[in-house]
């Protein structure tokens, strides 16, 4: 997601807000929800059946970080 952030007396800036959670194979090709560690970290969080499971779940621990995935 892209947000315009407008500054006062200077031109609008533009940032794009990190997602702590996608959705992405590993190496042998199992899908998985993986977890933000830093600006280029990331870790496995849950291993998913299919790439829909962990999309779902990756969408829905970014709408709601606090929330436990289930």
């Amino acid at each position: 997601m892209i947000e315009n952030t407008p500054h006062v007396g200077k031109a609008s800036a533009f940032f794009e807000v990190k997602s702590q959670f996608r959705a992405d194979t590993d190496q042998n090709g199992d899908w998985w929800v993986w977890r933000r560690l830093s600006t280029n970290g990331w870790a496995t969080m849950r291993r998913c059946d299919t790439r829909e499971d962990a999309l779902t779940i990756a969408d829905s621990l970014n709408k709601d970080p606090d929330r436990h995935a289930i």
